[in-house]
């Protein structure tokens, strides 16, 4: 129960507790380890006008959540964290292009974090892994390109200190 009709998910995780949280839109739903029904996660969506949604989950170290949306208009894309105990949907720094397809925290540096991008040709700076090391604060482009141009990268994997994007 909980759940609203003919729901779908882009985005999955499990919280290190056993809590199973999933998206639907711009919300997020939580199953707690144990339970039976899904509550919301958080307040109502991050924003109201998003016409895609939040595409990727990942949890901090420190209980922190943070989502990756897509969407147009863009103003409103980007990586949300919520802090654990809090209930508000709070952006990171601005990214050059927040179209955030995929995400991943570092374990070991609660602070860092990955951002995997779609390619758009509306934006200056398209597609691509990005990367904080301030908890989203700022973010720099790594080098990944093709030889056509800018990539879309679809899921971040983080190994140690190896980072594997599909693209």
């Amino acid at each position: 129960g909980g759940l609203p009709a003919n729901c779908s998910t882009e985005a999955i995780r499990f919280k290190s507790n056993g809590d199973l949280f999933f998206s639907h839109g711009t919300t997020v739903y939580c199953l707690p380890h144990g339970a039976s029904a899904w509550t919301k996660y958080g307040a109502a969506p991050i924003s109201q006008y998003l016409n895609y949604g939040i595409a990727s989950l990942d949890f901090g170290k420190d209980g922190t959540l943070y989502a990756g949306v897509v969407n147009y208009p863009k103003d409103s894309a980007g990586v949300y964290s919520l802090k654990n105990g809090t209930s508000a949907w709070q952006p990171c720094g601005k990214m050059p292009n927040p179209n955030a397809r995929s995400l991943i925290v570092d374990r070991n540096d609660n602070d860092a974090l990955y951002v995997g991008c779609d390619y758009s040709a509306g934006y200056a700076l398209s597609g691509g892994v990005w990367h904080s090391t301030d908890g989203g604060a700022t973010w720099v482009a790594s080098n990944l390109k093709k030889a056509t141009g800018d990539i879309s990268c679809t899921a971040l994997c983080l190994s140690g200190t190896t980072l594997c994007a599909a693209v």
